[in-house]
């Protein structure tokens, strides 16, 4: 699989009064002109998320930016780099796909999309911050989304 894209599902929750340390509108990433730094390790305590922060994640990686608060993936960003925050890595991420509504995969698992079932990120448990897929996952949620990436994947 090299030379293909890596995809993560990357949640986050608009939400000043969350009990989480971190909350942000994705709509931060889509409007701005060039990279803004997005969270990292800083921004959880799942486990999961904070290797996959450390240690995985890498420039070219591609994010589906999901918003919690509206239960509805926005877009597509892609990973361009790292910056510090204190002894934190991270992410510099820039927006390359917006999607001209938001896609509420939940909803599309039930009816159109039933291969959405299978996608770890959509499924009950303990919220994480960021998800891996894998080839299969990738190409399901970028095609429900109507994605220009879906065949990158």
């Amino acid at each position: 699989e090299s030379g293909v894209a890596r995809l993560y599902v990357y949640k986050c929750r608009n939400d000043p009064d969350t009990e989480f340390s971190a909350y942000g509108d994705w709509l931060r990433v889509f409007e701005a002109a060039g990279p803004v730094a997005w969270g990292g390790v800083w921004a959880t305590q799942h486990p999961t998320s904070i290797e996959i922060f450390e240690s995985e994640i890498q420039p070219g990686d591609l994010i589906l930016a999901w918003q919690t608060d509206k239960h509805a993936a926005v877009g597509v960003a892609e990973v361009v780099g790292f910056e510090m925050r204190g002894q934190d890595r991270q992410v510099l991420l820039e927006a390359r796909e917006e999607f001209p509504r938001p896609v509420q995969l939940h909803k599309l698992k039930k009816s159109t999309n039933p291969e959405l079932n299978s996608v770890s990120a959509l499924k009950q448990g303990k919220v994480a911050t960021i998800y891996r897929t894998d080839h299969s996952e990738a190409r399901a949620l970028l095609n429900a989304c109507s994605s220009r990436y879906a065949g990158l994947v």
